[in-house]
């Protein structure tokens, strides 16, 4: 059974939840997905898209679109999307040690690894990239 994100914290100036009290961040109102999206390019969205049809498979997730990127949160923000020139950066973060070369920064966190990927289009959600996003969203 999937659990809720916890509010442990919600900001009283912007009404965002956070799974940590005092997070630093933009008092600036999220935006609506769609929003977000018509901005993008057509590759661009299709990745999101993508990858967003992944994230909706679990309950207890939040997806929260804001100036920078879509942060999908559990407890904490596990997978962001980023848009660049040319590509979204689609990051996450597992217990897992992933190994290949799609693999284009790693950062060392307490609770696990965070991986970024490189994504031009939908084809790059294959199965390998659903897996690892699977696998964070499960906690795992």
């Amino acid at each position: 059974m999937k659990r809720a994100m916890p509010i442990v914290w919600v900001c009283p100036r912007c009404d965002r939840p956070f799974g940590r009290a005092n997070r630093p961040h933009t008092c600036l109102a999220g935006m609506p997905i769609e929003a977000w999206l018509d901005e993008r390019t057509d590759a661009q969205r299709r990745a999101a898209g993508a990858v967003l049809r992944v994230v909706r498979r679990y309950r207890g997730v939040v997806v929260e679109a804001v100036s920078v990127g879509v942060l999908v949160k559990r407890e904490r923000t596990i997978i962001e999307l980023r848009p660049k020139q040319r590509w979204l950066d689609v990051s996450f973060i597992t217990t897992r040690s992933i190994a290949s070369e799609r693999i284009v920064r790693t950062f060392v966190l307490a609770r696990g690894t965070c991986y970024v990927v490189h994504v031009r289009d939908a084809s790059d959600v294959d199965a390998e990239l659903r897996g690892w996003l699977a696998s964070s969203l499960r906690g795992g």
